[in-house]
């Protein structure tokens, strides 16, 4: 995929990029996020809803903060202890805007409660 390296203003970031595809079409730029109020949530053994389908997310932190738990999670789809991306305890996965999805998000740990921070960008 070409990268348009465009002029900016001398007010503008330097380094801004700005992709597009073979028509000319934007798809990204690394532009600034807007943050949702941060929230948390309790998983448990069985596949938990954590992050509703949203058309305008552009970037989501997930963390777990259980202290001894591992936890899975589900992409569009149940989430499957120890399948697709896990997380050990304290561990974080970032969705930034170059690889994000807008699907639901679905998470299951290997004992409950465990602990879930959530921090979405739009």
């Amino acid at each position: 995929m070409p990268i348009n390296l465009a002029a900016q203003p001398a007010n503008m970031n330097p380094y801004k990029v700005i992709l597009v595809d073979r028509s000319g079409n934007v798809v990204g730029s690394n532009t600034a996020l807007t943050a949702a109020a941060p929230t948390a949530v309790s998983v448990g053994t069985a596949s938990t809803l954590v992050a509703t389908t949203a058309p305008g997310r552009r970037g989501l932190v997930l963390t777990n903060t259980d202290t001894t738990n591992r936890m899975s999670f589900g992409v569009g789809t149940t989430a499957i202890l120890n399948s697709g991306i896990t997380l050990l305890a304290g561990g974080v996965f970032e969705m930034d805007e170059w690889m994000f999805t807008t699907s639901a998000i679905y998470a299951i740990a290997a004992t409950a409660p465990s602990n879930l921070a959530i921090q979405e960008f739009s």
